[in-house]
């Protein structure tokens, strides 16, 4: 079961076409709103660029259904736009933190963790949108791997980006690394349902938290990697948000401390430190039960729950000790089986840290928006 990952809540059966109403809260035309006033990025050369702006836009609540603000950064290439305009890359990004002001132009680090990400689409002529997720801003909650959450999210980027600038287009593709490979596979699931109006292209995921479902038992055995035990309070966090309030992180991680968690779900600087600290006893369940209430809040965070509505690429590290391969292996043949194009490229040598597009994902990239 460890190995497979087969504590899941999808099957090789194939998916149907919607399994949740639409969205009734915002409209297509509300969504993705600028909200107040933009700034400029303080993170990027903007002699590069010809437009850099950080803004407030509309989404849309996961669990209400209601109108959400998310936080996020819209960068244009310099040069005239090609007919139609710039095609966009949406950059999801991986863990930072799940508390308010954990966004990416919040965070000191921004010119060293965004800008190797947007600098290569910018230089091929792509405009970049890097969503922050709800609650990442100055305030809401971050649903953390809520999948319709992050879909929302990303998908009302593009919307945002059209309404700051023409020159972008409404064709569009994402590109996520672990938490962002999440959202970026919930995306392109969701796109069918959410997207109204925008042309979606492709996704790709890389070293995707698509299907943790085999997270709990690993834990209970007390086989967790140092690394897997410092993303440990962030799944029990989800876990508790997806159980709707009938589990709490006492039950989930028992030996964790309060100021521990505080630093581990934030993204203060003592974060890394506090991670490395964490043991396995700290992160065991509390019993049984708590182990199977674990799994079956995490199973409603898996992917896949919905077919996929374009084709999806999925780059995995062969040494990833965080998400193991052949949890998204699973992840991936179901994927498939529901009617989902999906490609995968294994990265040799590289783990859950070290993964990053080549040239063979480049031109796939560029392959996927000349043939849509």
């Amino acid at each position: 079961m460890l190995g497979t990952g087969s504590a899941s809540a999808v099957s090789d059966t194939p998916l149907p076409a919607s399994t949740l109403p639409t969205p009734v809260g915002t409209s297509p035309v509300a969504r993705g709103a600028i909200i107040g006033p933009t700034q400029d990025l303080t993170w990027i050369d903007k002699t590069t660029v010809s437009l850099a702006k950080f803004a407030s836009y509309s989404s849309t609540d996961a669990t209400r259904g209601s109108a959400v603000t998310v936080t996020g950064s819209f960068v244009i290439p310099q040069g005239t736009p090609p007919p139609g305009g710039w095609p966009v890359v949406v950059i999801a990004h991986p863990t930072i933190g799940l508390t308010n002001n954990c966004g990416i132009p919040n965070l000191p680090v921004a010119a060293y963790v965004a800008l190797p990400i947007v600098t290569p689409f910018t230089s091929l002529g792509y405009a970049v949108a890097i969503p922050d997720y709800e609650g990442l801003g100055p305030n809401g909650t971050h649903r953390y791997l809520d999948p319709r959450a992050a879909a929302y999210n990303v998908i009302d980027a593009v919307r945002a980006f059209g309404k700051l600038s023409p020159a972008v287009s409404k064709r569009w593709l994402v590109v996520g690394n672990s938490q962002g490979g999440h959202a970026a596979w919930a995306a392109d699931e969701y796109n069918s349902l959410y997207g109204q109006g925008l042309s979606m292209v492709a996704a790709v995921a890389i070293n995707p938290v698509a299907n943790v479902t085999a997270f709990p038992a690993l834990a209970a055995a007390g086989r967790l990697s140092a690394n897997q035990r410092a993303l440990a309070t962030a799944l029990a966090y989800a876990a508790v948000q997806s159980s709707n309030g009938t589990l709490t992180l006492k039950q989930l991680i028992p030996g964790v401390t309060q100021d521990q968690i505080t630093s581990l779900i934030g993204c203060g600087p003592d974060r890394p430190a506090v991670a490395a600290s964490i043991t396995a006893a700290q992160v065991t369940p509390a019993d049984s039960s708590a182990v199977t209430s674990y799994q079956a809040a995490l199973s409603r965070l898996a992917l896949p729950q919905r077919r996929l509505s374009v084709p999806l690429r999925v780059i995995q590290s062969d040494r990833d000790d965080v998400i193991l391969p052949s949890w998204n292996t699973f992840a991936i043949r179901a994927a498939r089986a529901a009617g989902g194009s999906v490609s995968q490229r294994v990265q040799v040598g590289g783990d859950h840290q070290y993964a990053k597009l080549d040239a063979t994902d480049f031109a796939w990239i560029a392959g996927v928006f000349a043939q849509r």
